[in-house]
C-alpha cells in the first residue's frame, strides 16, 4: 500500500492529539507528551526512523531538573526518560504507520496498549523517593560496595544521588554524590579491551567528553549545597 503523507511528526499530531487528552497528556510535539505530576513528568514519545513503515512507543518518568542544583518543573525542558520502557502489542514493539489510516488504527492501539501497561507502572510512583527506590534496584546500586563500585555505573549513582537530593534526603545523597565524585574523578585507561585505572606500559588514556566534566561540575556543585543545608 502506497504511503499517503509525508512527515510523520505532522500526520502523527493529528492523529495523538485526541487520545493524548483522554490520556491526560500535553502535546508537546507531534511526537511527545507529557503529563506533570507533584516532582516529575510522565512521559509518552513516538519514535521513527527514515524508511521504516512502523514506529515505537515508549513510555517512562523525566525528572528534567535533576542535573542542577533548584527544583524546577517546566514542559520546555522535557526531553526524554531516566526510566523508561516501550509499548508491546502481542510482543511486537512496532506499530503499523504506512499509510494515514494504518496510523489512525495505530493510535488507537496504543490508547488501549498504554491503559493497560503504562498507566498501572506509572501509577505505583506517589513521591520522588519511589522513584529513587526504583532506580536503585533496577541498576543494582548496593550501599555495601561504596567505595568499589565499578566505574561503568558513575553515571546510576549520579543519578540516584540526585534523585535523592532533590527528595530532600540530604543524607543519603550525599553518599552517593560522593562516591560519583570518586568514580568521575578515576584515571581510566583502555587495555586489551578492558578498562583499568592503572595505567600499564602502552596502555590508551580514555579521554571524557564535555559533558563528563559539565556532570562532574553539577555533582561538586550540589554536594557543596548539601553541607551549607
Amino acid at each position: 500500500m502506497p504511503k499517503d503523507y509525508k512527515g510523520f511528526a505532522g500526520v502523527a499530531k493529528t492523529r495523538f492529539r485526541k487520545i493524548s487528552k483522554e490520556l491526560g497528556y500535553e502535546q508537546i510535539s507531534g511526537t511527545f507528551y507529557a503529563q506533570k505530576k507533584a516532582d516529575w513528568f510522565n512521559l509518552f514519545f513516538l519514535q521513527k526512523s527514515t524508511g521504516n513503515d512502523f514506529f515505537y512507543v515508549t513510555y517512562g518518568i523525566d525528572i528534567p531538573y535533576l542535573w542542577s542544583t533548584e527544583k524546577k518543573l517546566d514542559e520546555n525542558d522535557v526531553r526524554g526518560t531516566y526510566i523508561g520502557f516501550r509499548l508491546e502489542d502481542d510482543y511486537r514493539q512496532g506499530f503499523d504507520c504506512e499509510t494515514k489510516a494504518k496510523l489512525e488504527e495505530s493510535a488507537r492501539k496504543v490508547a488501549v496498549l498504554y491503559r493497560e501497561q503504562a498507566e498501572p507502572w506509572l501509577n505505583q510512583f506517589n513521591s520522588l523517593l519511589d522513584i529513587a527506590d526504583f532506580y536503585f534496584y533496577r541498576d543494582a546500586l548496593s550501599l555495601e560496595k561504596i567505595g568499589t563500585h565499578d566505574w561503568g555505573h558513575c553515571l546510576d549513582i549520579a543519578n540516584y544521588g540526585l534523585m535523592l537530593f532533590h527528595a530532600g534526603d540530604y543524607s543519603n545523597a550525599s553518599i552517593w554524590l560522593n562516591e560519583a565524585e570518586r568514580l568521575y574523578l578515576l584515571p581510566v585507561y583502555v587495555s586489551d579491551g578492558k578498562i583499568i585505572h592503572e595505567r600499564p606500559k602502552g596502555a590508551r588514556k580514555y579521554v571524557p567528553d564535555e559533558s563528563h566534566a559539565r556532570q562532574l561540575e553539577v555533582i561538586r556543585n550540589v554536594l557543596a549545597k548539601i553541607k551549607i543545608a
